[in-house]
């Protein structure tokens, strides 16, 4: 239970983070689309967190804040390899 506390909840905390970043800045911009709208596209950002989580606790860092840092870059990093 240590190592999920330790790795595995910063990253996805990490996830989670960077969700709300993006809700934010489609809020600002006053532009509602219907993506976030849907169910799929909250499955999607529920697997990217659950991803982001696992990532962290698979690369084994002792530093919560390095497995935060690994949450928060996951979907930068799944988007430069999409392009």
């Amino acid at each position: 239970m240590g190592q999920l506390k330790a790795k595995f909840l910063p990253g996805a905390f990490g996830g989670v983070c960077i969700e709300v970043i993006r809700l934010y800045k489609i809020h600002i911009a006053g532009v509602i689309p219907a993506v976030p709208n849907s169910e799929r596209y909250w499955w999607v950002s529920v697997l990217f967190i659950l991803c982001a989580g696992g990532i962290a606790h698979i690369w084994n860092d002792k530093h919560a804040l390095r497995s935060f840092y690994i949450g928060l870059s996951l979907p930068a990093l799944v988007a430069a390899f999409a392009r």
